[in-house]
């Protein structure tokens, strides 16, 4: 009877050692490798159009795939996998990491990023939405909005502050 309990017990261990891998370990690990390939990934935005850019790009993502399917990862974590999608052309990918992002955390600049990346995919409704929805939260997001559509994301942003103050 003592074996069947050192065994239930031994299990019992394991589970609880691959859980707290789970929820902590593995969580805080990608927190920390996010962080690393976020510069990484900031010099690979600056040289987006050439060769290297690209081939940094891959490299983001191959190091961040480790990561892949981990729970209570950060909506940074999201964000850099996004950047580096869009960087390789891979805007739908790159619109569900940002929709991820969205699901930790609702800031600007995620919404700034899915309007950017919605107007290279060539969907100019959805980038205006989105580029106003980051202009709303932070009107400093107008001067960094493509000049082709600065001037509606302006108008869009002073009727939504109208409506909401009216």
């Amino acid at each position: 009877m003592s074996l069947i309990r050192l065994v239930i017990a031994a299990l019992v261990g394991v589970g609880l050692a691959a859980l707290g891998n789970q929820l902590c370990s593995r969580p805080y690990r990608c927190s920390v490798l996010a962080k690393e390939v976020r510069s990484e990934t900031l010099h690979a935005l600056e040289i987006a159009d050439t060769p290297s850019g690209k081939l940094l790009a891959r490299s983001n993502l191959e190091r961040l795939s480790v990561c892949s399917g981990a729970s209570l990862l950060q909506g940074d974590h999201y964000m850099i996998v996004a950047v580096n999608r869009r960087i390789l052309g891979r805007f739908d990918e790159a619109i569900e990491g940002y929709e991820l992002a969205l699901g930790r955390d609702r800031r600007p600049e995620i919404y700034f990023q899915i309007g950017l990346t919605e107007l290279e995919r060539g969907n100019r409704d959805a980038a205006l939405r989105n580029l106003t929805l980051a202009a709303s939260f932070s009107r400093s997001y107008l001067d960094s909005i493509p000049t082709e559509l600065r001037d509606q994301v302006e108008s869009a942003v002073k009727v939504a502050t109208a409506k909401s103050h009216g």
